[in-house]
């Protein structure tokens, strides 16, 4: 019988919800951090999928700060954004997801230290998204009602 040595912790956050995993619990080389949250525009100006692209600028800002910041990660990063732009209306809820995986350079974090200091690994990131989502026209909230 083959063992899980994967892990994934779920963290708190006002308006994400996000998770913090690892593919081998044991070296985690690479780690990643998902979230989610729903967006509503409450504006028709600018095409939405303009604006979706503002806020992959952002958060990839985020995460390269984040990589300059801590010497243990390379600069190098898988990110990625989740919506579906084309069935946005205004006043409508749409759920916006996000990912990305970061890199050790070094290999010399554990998950657990990972996840002990996961704000370190998240808050740049998570800041950059939620100020751009607002300024291009989108309110956020952690659930659909």
């Amino acid at each position: 019988m083959q063992k899980n040595i994967c892990s994934e912790v779920t963290l708190e956050n006002p308006y994400f919800k996000l998770k913090i995993g690892t593919i081998n619990k044991k070296r985690p080389t690479t780690f990643y951090v998902e979230g989610g949250t729903f967006i509503t525009p409450t504006e028709d100006e600018t095409p939405f999928k303009d604006r979706i692209d503002e806020v992959y600028r952002a958060m990839s800002q985020g995460i390269m700060r984040i990589t300059c910041e801590t010497k243990n990660l390379e600069k190098n990063f898988i990110a990625n954004i989740d919506v579906a732009d084309e069935r946005m209306k205004v006043g409508k809820k749409t759920y916006f997801s996000f990912q990305y995986y970061l890199r050790q350079s070094k290999n010399d974090l554990t998950f657990s230290e990972i996840t002990d200091n996961w704000d370190k690994y998240t808050k740049t990131v998570l800041d950059k998204i939620e100020y751009s989502l607002k300024e291009n026209g989108f309110a956020l909230s952690k659930t659909k009602n």
